[in-house]
């Protein structure tokens, strides 16, 4: 996802070279990337520029139905966007405030996305804090979590909505898993790191599957005390005796 704007980038220098096949191309692949994780990587002028350049691609094209299709997202996303004339022809213009006069009829509606708690979402490649009211359309949500996997998809708006997004949590390999890994690099023994919520335990492994000992410590924003937890089980201090 941290590409997606370089590739945007690329494709509207190749518009801006006068070369619609191209930048056509390299957009089509932008907007399945977008609709895979909910346009990661891109801000919400930006989200709007994929839409106003696919389209005005696709209209040199000749395909005039694709282009308008896209022409109204991109003022869904943005409907107070205006093209400057010093940027773009007068014909381009045109057909986006044409776009815009449909998307001013649309109603607004309401989205609310439920997330678990300690996730970020964005919508629309904009932060979102709270309910937020979006033009009825094509719009894109992402939520990402310090422990699960990140999770974005498109939506269609078409009256108010209540989103629930429950990104799959990371799933760890097993001891066994992590053993074969061990055995392959010539290792006497692992350790295993975990972190649950505001709890890490680091555990030491021998080859054998046998675990010869165990750390557990409390987070509180700094994993400090866990790398502590992990010298310990690397490098235990000298016992003292009678």
């Amino acid at each position: 996802t941290a590409q997606t704007s370089e590739r945007l980038r690329a494709g509207i220098a190749a518009y801006n070279a006068l070369d619609p096949q191209r930048p056509k191309d390299t957009l089509d692949a932008v907007r399945g990337e977008i609709d895979a994780h909910g346009a990661a990587g891109l801000s919400p002028a930006l989200l709007s520029d994929l839409f106003v350049y696919r389209g005005l691609a696709r209209a040199k094209l000749g395909d005039d139905s694709g282009s308008f299709d896209d022409l109204v997202i991109a003022a869904t996303i943005d409907p107070t966007r205006e093209l400057d004339t010093l940027t773009f022809e007068p014909s381009a213009k045109k057909a986006f405030d044409r776009a815009k006069e449909l998307v001013v009829q649309r109603k607004t509606v309401r989205l609310t996305v439920q997330s678990p708690a300690g996730c970020s979402v964005a919508v629309d490649a904009a932060p979102y804090t709270g309910p937020v009211d979006r033009v009825v359309g094509h719009h894109w949500v992402r939520v990402t979590c310090p422990d699960r996997e990140p999770l974005g998809r498109p939506i269609e708006l078409i009256a108010d909505a209540t989103l629930p997004v429950e990104p799959p949590p990371y799933l760890p390999p097993s001891d066994t898993e992590t053993l074969v890994q061990a055995r392959t690099a010539s290792a006497r023994a692992v350790i295993v790191v975990e972190v649950h919520g505001t709890v890490g335990t680091a555990r030491l492994i021998g080859l054998d599957g046998r675990e010869r000992d165990r750390r557990t410590v409390m987070l509180a924003g700094d994993l400090g005390p866990l790398a502590d937890a992990v010298g310990d089980l690397l490098a235990p201090p000298p016992e003292h005796h009678w």
